[in-house]
C-alpha cells in the first residue's frame, strides 16, 4: 500500500507531542503523546513513510483540537470523524464500530465488543486479534 497524499502534522497537547497524518479520505493515523516533537514525528513516519508535513483540512484542524480537548480533560467525542483504515476485513470494520460507540469514560471488554458487531461475546478472542495487527495506510 502506498502513501501517496499522506500529511502530517505534530501538535502540543497537555499530556505531549501528538502527531496526525491524512489523506483525502480521511484521518489514517493519530500518534499518542510522547515528550518530544522529534519523538512522535519520528514514530508517525515509521507507520506513514513518505508523508509530508501540511497544513490541515478543516476536518483535520477540528480532530486536533478534540485531542487538545480530550488531553485537558475534557469530555470528547470523536466518532465523527472520518478515518481510512485501508482495506481491512469487514468483521475488523465493525469491530472498529462498536468500540467507536463506547462512550466518554466508559470501558468495555472484547466480548462486549463481539455482542456488538452480531458476533457475540464467544467472539472475544477473535475481536481482540485485530487490535495487534491493525493495518493503517
Amino acid at each position: 500500500m502506498g502513501q501517496a497524499g499522506h500529511h502530517y502534522l505534530i501538535f502540543e497537547t497537555a499530556g505531549g507531542f501528538c502527531g496526525i497524518a491524512w489523506n483525502s479520505a480521511g484521518i489514517t493515523r493519530f500518534q499518542l503523546p510522547t515528550k518530544s516533537a522529534t519523538a512522535t514525528e519520528r514514530m508517525l513516519l515509521r507507520q506513514v513513510p513518505g508523508a509530508k508535513p501540511g497544513e490541515p483540512t478543516p476536518e483535520v484542524a477540528e480532530a486536533v483540537a478534540a485531542v487538545r480537548r480530550y488531553f485537558e480533560g475534557e469530555e470528547t467525542d470523536f466518532s465523527r470523524f472520518n478515518l481510512d483504515l485501508g482495506e481491512q476485513d469487514p468483521f475488523f470494520e465493525r469491530i472498529y464500530a462498536a468500540a467507536r460507540r463506547v462512550g466518554w469514560g466508559h470501558t468495555t471488554t472484547y466480548g462486549a465488543l463481539g455482542e456488538g458487531t452480531c458476533a457475540g461475546p464467544e467472539a472475544a478472542r477473535d475481536v481482540g486479534q485485530p487490535w495487534r495487527r491493525i493495518r493503517w495506510r
